[in-house]
């Protein structure tokens, strides 16, 4: 899949459970405050998930697009891969 991506041909999606297992793992063996803020706003996202399962592709997409999401992620912003803790 690298392969393609890399051409421009695909757009890598990366799953979230894979994410979030490394910032449990982290958590357990550390107690990084870091990684159980990351498990709390992966957990938020989830329970948007959860409220708009089986909704219609555009009430979908506007959640999606809500203050709720990014209140999820106070320290970020759409569009910005940079935190503003950096």
């Amino acid at each position: 899949y690298r392969a393609l991506a890399g051409k421009g041909d695909v757009t890598l999606a990366f799953c979230w459970a894979h994410l979030r297992r490394r910032f449990y793992e982290r958590a357990l063996a550390e107690a990084s405050p870091i990684a159980n803020e990351a498990l709390q706003r992966i957990a938020a996202l989830y329970r948007i998930e959860a409220d708009c399962r089986g909704c219609e592709p555009d009430k979908r997409r506007a959640d999606a697009r809500s203050d709720r999401v990014l209140r999820s992620a106070p320290n970020s912003s759409p569009g910005c891969a940079k935190s503003s803790r950096s």
